[in-house]
């Protein structure tokens, strides 16, 4: 669950109170909302760090003991064995907006830790501050180079455009089983780098039955990270592009795409496993040197984490091996069959500066890594693109370029932009075909008028002959029905009233224009259906530990963790004294059901501190059994000449 859906269900109120316990607690006064306070990661540091260690504590369960983010309030209970402390630990971070209370239908209580919070704080928390990971080998000092037996993808960035390439070049339709049909199946393949190999396992094991078959993983996990992503919608069983989202997207960095990638698979392909979860998040944190496998869970194994047996077998069928073909890292094994592990160089940030590609006389344009996509994506308009294999290609042909020139472009604009993407001069050969092809081009122009129509031919010669309507009526189509340019529309309505004309109000019929180009096919003001929910629906759907359960408006109290607190009588806590054998057992029985210790002295002055395990009559005495240091301590009710409730100065 992310943190938008957290903050969706609470009320203006109740995040009000957050905002203010965050102030209190870090003694600062912010206008931020806090859906941009919680997802800046400087704020969490900065949250983290006024956290006590109990609070920390708490937060370290929902890493290592909680499925994506989940705990149930009867699991948390067993785990923390009804720790008092932890359970106000809980109860105060649910107050500062770090947790978040989630019920099932009124009845099962949960809470959430959302995705968001979990990776901001896993970088900079206790766990990660114990010993890191060092860098298990220099890649200078490597004496053999890896190899490993499945190869990598070329970027999971390129077989989206690839995959969206075909969406615009050609229409698709799902069957009636809301598969992709086998002969598009096929022409996807063909584009993309992203292999069944790659998909086996976790991945493969998301898909309805019926869409098992036919090695469909790799495009239907394209398919359904787009419409996550936003960047295509159905329509009619139809998969439809969404222009505004998509240009946006095309235009970002490859390594802000990469990134937006990552954060969609973790957001909604995760795992159930926390320590699958725990190893992505560790990954984030390694930088471009080589890391062996077993490293990195060893340390995932010092900080809480339970490992399964098998671990790296599973952990290949689940991330290693689809992080590979998506092209996000490369792996490797050494001599001794050791598996070693690191971030992909080829994408790394490089900064202001922007590659450029190379046009050669017969046409062929050759586009070397780390191309913007939005720049592939105009380029593909004039040309047929080739992105099998490692290296891109762009063969510019007439029937391309033709098109673009018919709908309105020019050579002009072509040449241009290859000047301004093209590391050497444009060739002459190439400008004197992109002149041939334009003289044989079909090039039309349109533009968007209004029809009117009258209901006779009377009525229309009757307008025609007043002075001031006549300029306006000069393109006739038939005797009841002219044209009117679009820009005119509202100065000729204003002078038909003036004539004692009222135009009917109806809809205004537009010309289709023709040889219309992708972003008049697809207007920014189309809606996407409610068809799929996208932010919580894709393709496939992906179940969840707490997939019934909503959010709470709720802010809790500061004593909810121990309800009976506050009715302590104050003499128990504030007073070391003796009490009557019947107030004595009443205090001891009222520690034990609120967790809490207990300071009591004897009649031969020995001092015990520690937790009522028992009040039971044994032998016609009532005895007491306490645990102090991890040791049991056992006497009678009568013995105890002094006592009191202590309640930590955390709460």
């Amino acid at each position: 669950m992310n943190l938008y859906k957290c903050l969706d269900m609470l009320s203006e109120r109740t995040m009000e109170e957050i905002i203010q316990e965050q102030n209190r607690r870090l003694n600062i006064k912010c206008d931020k909302s806090l859906m941009n306070r919680l997802q800046d990661a400087s704020f969490c540091q900065s949250l983290w760090e006024a956290l006590t260690e109990h609070e920390r504590q708490a937060v370290s369960l929902f890493y290592t003991n909680a499925q994506q983010g989940f705990i149930r309030k009867r699991e948390f209970e067993t785990i923390t064995q009804q720790d008092i402390l932890l359970t106000a630990g809980l109860t105060k971070l649910r107050r500062l907006g770090i947790i978040y209370t989630v019920r099932k239908m009124w009845s099962e209580i949960g809470y959430m830790m959302p995705f968001e919070l979990r990776k901001n704080i896993y970088a900079f928390s206790s766990l990660t501050h114990k010993k890191g990971i060092e860098p298990s080998v220099k890649e200078e000092a490597i004496p053999h180079v890896f190899s490993y037996s499945l190869p990598a993808g070329r970027g999971i960035h390129m077989d989206m455009l690839a995959f969206l390439l075909f969406l615009r070049e050609q229409s698709v339709s799902l069957t009636q089983k809301n598969g992709i049909p086998r002969r598009m199946l096929l022409k996807w393949m063909d584009r993309i780098s992203l292999r069944d190999e790659h998909m086996r396992g976790w991945f493969s094991s998301l898909l309805p039955s019926e869409v098992k078959v036919d090695d469909q993983t790799p495009v239907s996990f394209l398919f359904d990270l787009s419409l996550r992503m936003r960047l295509v919608y159905l329509q009619d069983k139809r998969i439809c592009l969404h222009p505004a989202i998509l240009n946006d997207w095309l235009r970002k960095k490859n390594v802000e795409q990469l990134e937006d990638i990552k954060t969609n698979l973790l957001r909604y392909y995760a795992p159930k496993e926390s320590w699958q979860e725990g190893f992505l998040f560790e990954l984030q944190l390694l930088d471009k040197e080589w890391y062996r496998i077993d490293e990195i869970l060893s340390k995932l194994t010092k900080i809480g984490y339970r490992l399964p047996e098998q671990t790296l077998e599973q952990l290949k069928k689940t991330w290693l091996h689809p992080l590979l073909g998506f092209g996000l890292i490369q792996l490797g094994e050494d001599n001794e069959q050791n598996l070693w592990i690191r971030h992909n160089p080829y994408h790394q940030d490089q900064g202001d500066h922007q590659p450029k590609w190379y046009l050669d006389s017969t046409g062929e344009v050759m586009v070397p890594p780390g191309m913007m996509l939005a720049q592939l994506w105009e380029l593909s308009r004039l040309g047929e693109m080739n992105v099998a294999g490692d290296f891109i290609t762009c063969n510019v042909t007439s029937q391309r370029v033709q098109t673009y020139l018919s709908t309105g472009g020019s050579v002009d604009q072509i040449l241009q932009f290859f000047h301004e993407h093209t590391a050497h001069p444009v060739p002459d050969s190439v400008a004197q075909l992109l002149i041939k092809w334009s003289e044989d081009a079909k090039q039309l122009s349109y533009e968007q008028v209004i029809r009117f129509k009258t209901t006779s031919p009377a009525l229309l010669a009757e307008l025609r002959d007043i002075g001031i309507l006549a300029p306006f009526i000069s393109e006739v189509i038939s005797p009841v029905a002219f044209l009117l340019p679009e820009s005119k529309l509202e100065e000729f309505i204003s002078l038909l009233r003036e004539c004692g004309y009222e135009p009917q109000s109806g809809e205004i019929r537009r010309f289709q224009a023709l040889g219309s180009n992708f972003d008049e096919a697809h207007s920014d003001n189309n809606l996407i259906p409610s068809e799929i929910n996208l932010d919580s629906e894709g393709f496939f759907p992906l179940v969840t530990a707490f997939l019934d359960f909503k959010v709470e408006n709720v802010f809790p109290d500061v004593g909810e963790a121990i309800p009976g607190l506050s009715a302590l009588p104050k003499m128990w806590t504030e007073h070391y004294q003796g009490y009557h054998p019947n107030t004595m057992r009443l205090i001891l029985k009222r520690a034990q059901e609120l967790r809490l210790e207990v300071q009591c002295q004897t009649h031969r002055q020995d001092e015990w501190t520690g937790r009522v395990q028992e009040v039971e009559l044994e032998h016609g005495y009532w005895q007491v059994r306490m645990m102090s240091k991890d040791k049991f301590w056992k006497e009678k009710v009568d013995e105890i000449s002094r006592l009191r409730i202590l309640i930590p100065a955390y709460l």
